[in-house]
């Protein structure tokens, strides 16, 4: 997992880290914290907002993209991907 990856998934909207990580096939959160942390700091992504993960009942954070490239819809790659895992992956 790369934080082009995790950008790429991004691309999609607002998501919280279990989407982003269910969204690229992963399961473990952990994995995905600390590229997150590394994303924040570089000024590419940022909290957007809050909302209460289904899985958990916590309250977590929403991220987005500080910059969205207009082709980002028409990715291939992301889409699929989002498609195929279903929303915190009850598929």
């Amino acid at each position: 997992m790369t934080e082009q990856e995790i950008l790429r998934v991004l691309n999609i909207g607002q998501l919280t880290t279990r989407e982003i990580a269910t969204c690229m096939g992963y399961t473990d959160l952990e994995l995905v914290y600390p590229i997150i942390s590394r994303l924040i700091l570089d000024g590419k992504i940022t909290i957007c907002g809050y909302a209460t993960d289904p899985i958990s009942l916590r309250t977590v954070a929403l991220y987005k993209r500080t910059y969205v490239p207009i082709i980002s819809h028409s990715d291939d790659f992301v889409q699929n991907k989002w498609k195929n895992k279903g929303k915190y992956g009850t598929k």
